[in-house]
């Protein structure tokens, strides 16, 4: 675990982030997304900004309603809980999304209730050595227009198109920012503007122009920290950003539904870097597949990259570390929103929004160690592992397949979405686990279905000694299943419209680690449960 009372105050040196000893130092974190920038997709929710979020729930509950639930919402997403988690997985930073309304509603007006929510995220990130760093999620008059910056409604970067009023707000703002955190070694540096997209006739060196502005007015009060800019078209665009123009700044560029090899980081991270001897940060990716995520990783991670995922929590998703599971009164709201429903009454809604609440806390949510593995594992997926105890003789859910990489713990011919084009759903039951293996919830229980011909699982199995064991799977529909473990197979044809139980043969095992694999010859079948039952020789 990191200690940030050794490593200090970060700081840009060449093309690296060192910590206050000169050290290189590569950050790796978890965003807060969706705690104080609510985003309809995160919600399940038609209205898809902060503001259009919050009218459509007022619409529900009145205003009162939704100072409530608002305040349950926020307790509950993310509290000292969440903080500690992160730092158990193993990751050294945090970025946390905030939106210019939290902090300033008027300009030259600033909200101490919005500061003292930074403040306690400081706090405890000392406590559990975390960098912060401070994401300007929502701008004022909106960087892209987008709902993620709650420029929806009128669909313009006024950020840019109307640059003399939102322009110097912003930049007060920041500098607001800086006079209160000046000497706060534990945050690593300000992310000026999440993921601006200029208008029609907004250049780059509109764009430069601003930054430059922005970074002198910290800099008249802040020489400390880094400061971090994003590029054009959603941080993706660097064009024009060059040279850079402070000793203390790094480039973050963001990374979604792109191939993983270095062609992908060529232009907007290594030729940068090279160009502009300045660091490069990956601050925002995720919103893929493990196998997705572990090559992006080890890509970044072999070529001196730091990194931040998006989001450590979502609501009944599966590319986070957690999800808050939608509850049946939350369910009628959003069948309202959706127009499949009627429209609940203040009492119903009220109920369901508050349900929503209760089920962010951390204890209330899924936890999938699957995506943990695949992205704070820095070992990597290259071998696999059990997902559980599988000591035998054991009843082990086939769910419950290995984590590791696609040709590893598990082969699909298609594991990851590398083009955003691609609309390829990879779990088509979108349950328990986040590979491309189709998982399903039925009666309580989670069943593997939908197999592509050649696909297989692989599950490490533990015995205490050298025993045969007969193996029996819980299974329905039609086809083929070839057992491989230790030199031996075995091809199973199975056959039945409702669950049943069948042997799939009996196979000897070694002491110690076995690995064995469910290869699927034919498709047609959904699978439950593995029983491994030992053999008793008369």
């Amino acid at each position: 675990m990191n200690n940030i009372k050794e490593t200090g105050l970060l700081r840009c040196k060449d093309k690296l982030i060192v910590d206050q000893n000169g050290k290189p130092f590569l950050l790796r974190g978890l965003g807060l997304g969706g705690w104080l920038v609510k985003e309809g997709y995160m919600l399940h929710s038609v209205a898809a900004s902060p503001t259009t979020i919050e009218l459509a729930i007022t619409d529900l509950i009145g205003k009162k309603g939704y100072q409530e639930f608002n305040q349950a919402y926020e307790q509950n997403y993310v509290n000292e809980n969440d903080i500690k988690a992160i730092a158990d997985f193993g990751l050294n930073s945090i970025r946390l999304p905030f939106s210019y309304k939290m902090l300033s509603l008027k300009r030259g007006q600033y909200l101490e209730s919005g500061f003292k929510v930074i403040d306690q995220v400081i706090e405890w990130c000392k406590k559990y050595n975390l960098y912060l760093i401070l994401d300007m999620h929502c701008a004022p008059g909106s960087q892209n227009g987008q709902n993620i910056s709650d420029g929806d409604i009128d669909k313009e970067a006024k950020l840019f198109t109307k640059k003399k009023k939102y322009q110097p707000w912003t930049i007060e703002i920041w500098q607001e920012i800086a006079r209160r955190y000046v000497k706060e070694d534990v945050i690593a540096g300000y992310d000026l503007i999440n993921e601006p997209v200029l208008p029609e006739g907004i250049t780059m060196q509109d764009l430069r122009d601003f930054y430059i502005d922005l970074t002198k007015a910290i800099r008249e009060i802040d020489t400390r920290h880094i400061i971090f800019i994003e590029g054009d078209w959603y941080s993706t665009k660097f064009d024009g950003l060059a040279p850079k123009w402070d000793d203390n700044m790094a480039y973050s560029f963001h990374k979604y539904w792109n191939p993983t090899d270095v062609e992908s980081i060529r232009d907007r991270a290594l030729d940068l870097r090279e160009q502009t001897n300045a660091p490069i940060w990956m601050g925002e990716s995720g919103e893929n597949t493990n196998h997705w995520f572990y090559e992006t990783i080890k890509l970044l991670e072999d070529h001196q990259i730091g990194w931040n995922w998006w989001t450590h929590k979502k609501v009944s998703n599966l590319t986070n570390p957690y999800s808050a599971k939608i509850g049946k009164y939350y369910q009628k709201i959003l069948d309202y929103w959706r127009l499949k429903g009627p429209r609940p009454t203040k009492s119903e809604a009220k109920k369901g929004f508050m349900e929503l609440a209760e089920n962010l806390k951390l204890e209330n949510c899924h936890f999938f160690k699957d995506v943990v593995s695949a992205i704070c594992d820095l070992s990597g997926l290259e071998k696999s592992k059990p997902y559980g105890d599988n000591t035998l003789p054991k009843l082990i859910k086939c769910v419950d397949y290995d984590i590791g990489a696609n040709n590893v713990a598990y082969y699909v011919k298609y594991a990851k979405r590398d083009d955003h084009r691609m609309r390829r759903v990879f779990n088509s039951g979108r349950k328990y686990r986040n590979d491309p293996i189709h998982i399903f919830e039925e009666k309580g229980n989670y069943v593997v279905g939908l197999f592509e011909d050649g696909q297989w699982l692989k599950y490490t199995l533990n015995s205490p000694s050298s025993e045969e064991y007969e193996v029996i799977l819980k299974f329905r529909g039609s086809g083929k299943i070839r057992v491989e473990v230790n030199g031996q197979s075995n091809v199973v044809n199975l056959n039945a419209v409702n669950y049943k139980t069948k042997s799939l043969g009996t196979f000897s095992l070694n002491r110690g680690d076995n690995p064995f694999y469910l290869h699927v010859e034919k498709n047609g079948l959904f699978i439950s449960e593995l029983e491994f039952k030992k053999v008793v020789k008369e």
